[in-house]
């Protein structure tokens, strides 16, 4: 009795004929008009009438790994990881939070769990790109990829889930990547590595005061250099400007206090450095 069963002659013609209506004008009877909404109600009235609907659940299985490996977009190699801030505002977490997050997982299984977890997440949100970035990475989970609460329990922390948010899942992802497999700055070519001088410095500090948003910005450089120079950088890519890079990887029109305030002579051979150096601005 919930099976809905429809036949085109005995459901739709009837209405068809019942909702047509045809000009007695002279030279107009060839033409027949019809009153849709009305064939669309009773369609809906006679095959869904006492029905009981369901609830489907689509689950997207997201293997080991699978945001680090490349895919095309656009004709251009990327990775889920790379993707992300394309759909997403990504924001850093505090290094204080991260190291606290680390200290809380307290088992290897818990660790598994959780990196399957925001690999899920990160593939969810690069495939819908609808997502409210501001809300609790626990919510989002819940209500998103219906992870019951026992489950998150089985896999979250303190921290994540009163301080993480889902803007925070590149930030998490890769700091708890960094201490499984080592850190991967390492993996850089000496050429984006070298130190930034003190005028450099000074210069640059002068100017981020005007900055809005640090960690912002260091999103966008983490994903520079994990993203970019690791993969697929290259010696004479060394003397580049960074803004120039940067613009490349950025979902939307980066604000107005980065294109005025950023120095433009940085080049890309002191990506590292400077990563670094955004950090000491923040604390």
């Amino acid at each position: 009795q919930q099976l809905i069963i429809y036949d085109r002659q005995t459901d739709l013609l009837p209405l068809i004929h019942t909702y047509s209506t045809q000009p007695l004008e002279y030279g107009q009877g060839f033409y027949l008009f019809y009153d849709f909404e009305k064939i669309e109600q009773s369609l809906l009235t006679s095959l869904l009438a006492g029905k009981i609907g369901i609830n489907l659940n689509i689950l997207h299985y997201t293997y080991f790994n699978d945001v680090k490996e490349e895919g095309v977009e656009t004709n251009q190699k990327s990775t889920l990881l790379s993707q992300l801030p394309k759909c997403i505002k990504c924001k850093a977490l505090s290094d204080n939070l991260l190291d606290q997050i680390w200290n809380e997982i307290d088992t290897e299984n818990r660790l598994y769990q959780l990196m399957g977890i925001l690999e899920m997440s990160i593939s969810f949100i690069v495939n819908t790109r609808r997502i409210e970035s501001d809300n609790l990475l626990m919510n989002f989970v819940m209500n998103s990829l219906l992870i019951n609460q026992n489950q998150w329990d089985e896999m979250s922390t303190p921290t994540i889930n009163q301080q993480v948010k889902v803007h925070h899942l590149q930030s998490l992802y890769y700091h708890l990547e960094s201490n499984m497999y080592g850190n991967p700055y390492e993996k850089l070519k000496s050429c984006f590595t070298e130190e930034l001088t003190d005028e450099e410095k000074d210069i640059f500090k002068k100017s981020s005061i005007h900055f809005k948003d640090i960690e912002w910005l260091k999103a966008q450089m983490r994903t520079l250099i994990l993203e970019r120079l690791i993969t697929h950088g290259k010696e004479e890519w060394a003397n580049y400007p960074i803004i120039d890079i940067l613009d490349s990887i950025f979902n939307e029109d980066p604000p107005s206090w980065f294109n005025d305030h950023f120095d433009d002579e940085i080049t890309l051979s002191k990506t590292l450095s400077l990563f670094n150096f955004l950090d000491e601005l923040t604390v």
